[in-house]
């Protein structure tokens, strides 16, 4: 009897001692898991401390930038998920832009009037075409549009970054996801009634004329009054260029002569607004003479000096057509009427002047919002440059400078100035770095106008 006891006893203090060691074994696993985990965080800043001879360069933006672009650096796992996480950043924005742009194009531009700049105008021509034979090809727009942007990728899409194109693409996939959205009727009937800056306006009129034997004559005429026409090129130049310069800045473009001027603009290193100025004013000249051609002005009337008891409004047709339809009452004849009101079709008016006006701004947003060539010059001034210096050595940073004393009349004593020429894209990085490293660091910013030899515009092209 006690030696089974004492069995009993010894197999329950085994299966304690084995339950035990085994809890122990599992917080060990557990705690060996965390330490990979801390290990695979750290490795970075391991890799960072080998690299430039600190840890504390992981902080600094150009340093971060000169590892991650370092071609021994590629297969790192951090440096891949930044280069996923930027391509989505970048991806997000310009799905946003898309749909800023389609919009501006919608409520704003295609009641302006304004005639297309760049490729969107064969696009366009066709939908014209097809209108005057009674086809509506409108809600297939997005779809010509890169069907005639194909010839371009094909043409140039060997010739530069791989990127731009995709993300070129991508602008232009998400260009006709928006347009599907926006040709919803609910969608569309929303957006025209809340953006209508002119209330009761409208661009095209039509006058029914009863004849003598009861048949109708209908007259089409364009609104002299052409305020909204120019408030509406300009809303809808703002809305369409600030997400051209978004899709520029974060890598890609909205197709079409973008295509072209990008392919110019970094072979000769020009500023990209100066370039998409010269080619969308030649593409413009072209379609405003073939406009011109195919859809000529209407001749134009001025409602306001038009006695109200020789018209009244056809509110049927009207809600119908989206045109300003009018009946002509008994009081007045065709040949009277136009004899009185109406004046000769221009062939230079607002429609010209607004679409000259949205190249402008359009170029002038891209100017200001990605100015990718222009360059300016730092002057870091400060007593102890050494911190600096280092600190450019060990980035091995990309651009000349120099280093020379002065004397400070404020302090009244020596200082240490170091100058470079750099990209104004690639200055708020470097000075955000130096204002780390040295607080009391002084930086002056002076505008570069021209610069002779070879530049390193390297941190703009990756």
């Amino acid at each position: 009897m006690s030696n089974v006891s004492n069995n009993k006893l010894t197999k329950n203090f085994l299966e304690t001692k084995l339950t035990k060691r085994k809890k122990e074994l599992e917080q060990k696993h557990k705690e060996n898991l965390q330490k990979l985990q801390d290990f695979d965080k750290n490795k970075d800043d391991i890799e960072y401390k080998t690299y430039f001879g600190s840890d504390n360069y992981k902080k600094l933006k150009m340093a971060r930038y000169v590892y991650d672009n370092n071609s021994l650096h590629k297969n790192n796992k951090q440096v891949k998920k930044r280069q996923i996480c930027l391509y989505f950043k970048r991806i997000i924005l310009i799905f946003i832009a898309a749909m800023i742009f389609n919009f501006g194009v919608l409520a704003f531009l295609n009641r302006g009037d304004t005639i297309p700049s760049g490729l969107s105008g064969f696009p366009m021509l066709a939908i014209l075409i097809a209108k005057s034979r009674g086809v509506q090809l409108d809600p297939y727009f997005a779809l010509l549009y890169v069907g005639i942007n194909i010839p371009l990728l094909l043409g140039f899409g060997f010739k530069v970054k791989r990127s731009f194109i995709l993300l070129t693409v991508a602008f232009m996939s998400f260009q006709i996801i928006s347009n599907i959205i926006y040709t919803i009727p609910e969608v569309k009937n929303f957006i025209l009634q809340y953006t209508n800056i002119a209330s009761g306006w409208y661009k095209n009129i039509v006058i029914n004329f009863k004849n003598e034997d009861g048949s109708t004559t209908s007259i089409f005429l364009e609104n002299s009054t052409g305020w909204p026409i120019l408030i509406n090129g300009v809303l809808g130049s703002i809305c369409v260029g600030i997400p051209v310069a978004i899709a520029w800045k974060n890598g890609g473009s909205t197709g079409g002569t973008d295509i072209i001027a990008y392919y110019f603009s970094t072979k000769k290193q020009k500023n990209v607004a100066a370039v998409m100025l010269m080619v969308s004013l030649c593409s413009t000249s072209l379609f405003l003479l073939v406009f011109g051609i195919a859809a000529p002005h209407s001749e134009a009337i001025d409602l306001s000096l038009v006695r109200q008891d020789y018209l009244t409004i056809n509110s049927e047709e009207t809600k119908m057509t989206g045109k300003l339809v009018l009946d002509a009452t008994n009081n007045i004849t065709q040949q009277q009427f136009t004899e009185r009101y109406i004046s000769p079709r221009t062939v230079f008016g607002l429609r010209e002047f607004s679409t000259i006006l949205y190249i402008i701004i359009n170029n002038v947003l891209l100017g200001i919002l990605y100015p990718k060539y222009k360059k300016v010059t730092l002057e870091i001034s400060c007593k102890n440059p050494e911190d600096i210096l280092q600190y450019l050595k060990d980035i091995k940073y990309w651009h000349s400078y120099t280093i020379y004393t002065a004397r400070s009349g404020y302090l009244d004593s020596d200082i240490k100035i170091i100058s470079t020429t750099l990209l104004y894209l690639e200055s708020k990085d470097l000075i955000d770095d130096i204002k780390l490293i040295d607080p009391k660091a002084w930086v002056a910013i002076k505008p570069v106008e021209e610069v002779k030899g070879s530049f390193n515009t390297s941190f703009v092209e990756n």
